[in-house]
């Protein structure tokens, strides 16, 4: 269902992006007026945390019983599906659409920064892709 989705591609991104700042806090949800319904709030504070050199690389959250960013892979995603009772075939397809593209994402966003004069764009990238990109092949 959509909200499981949505949640589930939230996790990856930040997985895959590589911050390890994703504790609860930086999951809202939003009432509806009348408090009828509820829905997950769009996504936020989705940066690269292992850019920095003080940053741990332990998540806040765990996924499949693994908390060292590093040591994440697709077996512990699959885990945590099974763990949470989401249909691995789909969310894994997501998972695999998702990373054949957040190169390509992460290159249309850096130029769009710096057409926005934020110069230090292209270094960001640059250290991003340094140590994020191992983890994606």
């Amino acid at each position: 269902d959509q909200p499981r989705s949505r949640g589930l591609g939230d996790v990856y991104k930040r997985q895959l992006i590589g911050n390890t700042d994703n504790h609860i806090k930086n999951v809202s949800l939003l009432y509806a007026s009348d408090m009828a319904s509820i829905r997950l709030a769009p996504a936020y504070d989705i940066v690269c945390t292992m850019i920095y050199p003080s940053s741990t690389t332990e998540m806040a959250v765990s996924i499949g019983c693994e908390y060292d960013i590093h040591k994440i892979k697709r077996e512990h995603f699959c885990r945590e599906l099974k763990n949470i009772g989401i249909g691995e075939k789909l969310a894994m397809r997501h998972y695999d659409d998702m990373l054949s593209r957040i190169e390509s994402a992460l290159e249309e966003s850096c130029e769009t920064l710096m057409q926005q004069g934020f110069i230090q764009a292209k270094d960001m990238k640059k250290r991003i892709l340094e140590v994020r990109k191992p983890a994606w092949m």
